[in-house]
């Protein structure tokens, strides 16, 4: 299991970084690719695929480490280390959307806030295109749309997680089967990621 950063443990944290935490954890949680954190040479974060990769015994006993071990040489760890600089909250957060192996979306108000290149691309849309538009251009129907809201949507003013396979519309008219898992981010202001 990938080691989970509370935002209890942030007792300064606002409700933006609280936010963007949660966020991170989520994509971390969905990458199928292992993901290592490091900081002065050290892991401090990483998810279970990292762990399976490199034989640890668990995402725990990984952090705290010495990045060294995942270099083939002392030479290159050093080069390594002379080229690298630490990479704060946010931009790791971005690296993770940008290149997470999955279609990721992130809704509020059933409008999209922003979306990954992959999301993009699966429904035919060009960088950009998609923002702040209304989730109900990817239904053929209101009728679509309402049954998406209600399968979706609903169960997670519950706390739950929503999976299951819908019919999206792309950009050009075609239908697009997807398996899709929704997420409340933040309920009380209705953000939801779907992947």
């Amino acid at each position: 299991m990938s080691p989970t950063l509370e935002v209890s443990e942030l007792p300064q944290a606002g409700p933006t970084l609280q936010r963007i935490l949660r966020e991170q954890q989520t994509l971390l949680d969905s990458a199928g690719v292992g993901i290592v954190f490091i900081r002065q040479r050290q892991i401090v974060r990483c998810n279970q695929r990292f762990v399976d990769i490199f034989g640890h015994e668990s995402a725990e006993e990984a952090m705290g480490q010495s990045s060294q071990s995942l270099h083939a040489t002392t030479e290159a760890f050093r080069e390594l280390g002379r080229n690298a600089y630490p990479v704060p909250v946010v931009q790791e957060k971005q690296a993770l959307f940008d290149h997470a192996m999955v279609d990721i979306a992130f809704i509020s108000q059933q409008r999209m806030t922003r979306c990954n290149q992959h999301f993009e691309q699966m429904l035919g849309y060009g960088p950009g295109e998609l923002g702040n538009t209304a989730t109900r251009q990817w239904h053929f129907s209101d009728a679509d749309w309402e049954d998406a809201n209600q399968r979706c949507y609903t169960p997670l003013t519950d706390g739950k997680i929503f999976v299951g396979e819908m019919t999206l519309r792309a950009k050009d008219g075609r239908a697009v089967v997807c398996e899709v898992r929704v997420k409340a981010i933040d309920p009380l202001r209705g953000q939801r990621q779907l992947s």
